[in-house]
């Protein structure tokens, strides 16, 4: 594991996607990740980025900074606004810039309601 990084040995250093998830929906984004990586996108991904031991925060700033897009998946535990999902939306928001949208949302088993609501709290 690189210290300054706190990604794991082997695991790349920059990525095209940064995928944003609770952990509830953790089937449909394994699923989701393994397409992506079968056709040849490097996923920052929880499960191979983040190794025991790992300082979490770092992990998940350096996958921030190093993507291209991130994908947030929006269930209703992700509107839950729960910490990491919140801090990695925040981090995601934060490297936008005019002109370039960086986030890819999927709604995953939500409403239009459900989520205006979350974006009105």
């Amino acid at each position: 594991m690189s210290p300054s990084t706190g990604v794991p040995s082997g695991v790349p250093t920059n990525w095209d996607i940064f995928v944003s998830h609770a952990s509830e929906d953790k089937p449909y984004v394994d699923a989701l990740v393994q397409k992506l990586t079968e056709a040849g996108i490097k996923v920052w991904f929880d499960r191979t980025a983040i190794d025991w031991g790992s300082d979490i925060r770092i992990t998940i700033d350096h996958g921030l900074k190093n993507c291209i897009y991130g994908i947030v998946v929006f269930s209703k535990a992700f509107l839950a606004q729960k910490k990491w999902t919140e801090y990695e939306l925040s981090g995601l928001f934060a490297l936008e810039e005019p002109g370039r949208t960086r986030i890819l949302p999927i709604w995953h088993g939500i409403t239009e309601t459900e989520m205006k609501a979350y974006r009105a709290v």
